[in-house]
């Protein structure tokens, strides 16, 4: 049995606990906390490192983009539960 690659996301201080158990109990993905209240710059040498984020009211322009050149996926949460997403 192989084992999965593992997949490392950035995901919101603001995801609900629910969101962080759908995580946990994953064994094939990693949750890499930020606070969504800091300013978007502190997020991109994280966005370097990781292969998707997860946004809440972070604030997502073309530097972040830029600096997220290894990412595979974004979404965007809204508080009616819809999800915007856009793949590299």
């Amino acid at each position: 049995m192989t084992t999965p690659q593992l997949m490392r996301l950035l995901l919101p201080k603001s995801l609900a606990s629910a969101g962080w158990d759908i995580v946990k109990s994953r064994r094939d993905v990693e949750g890499i906390l930020f606070d969504d209240e800091d300013p978007p710059e502190s997020l991109h040498p994280a966005l370097r490192a990781v292969d998707g984020v997860a946004l809440g009211h972070t604030h997502f322009g073309q530097p972040e983009i830029d600096a997220a050149l290894g990412c595979a996926w974004s979404g965007a949460l809204a508080s009616d539960t819809t999800t915007s997403m856009w793949r590299r």
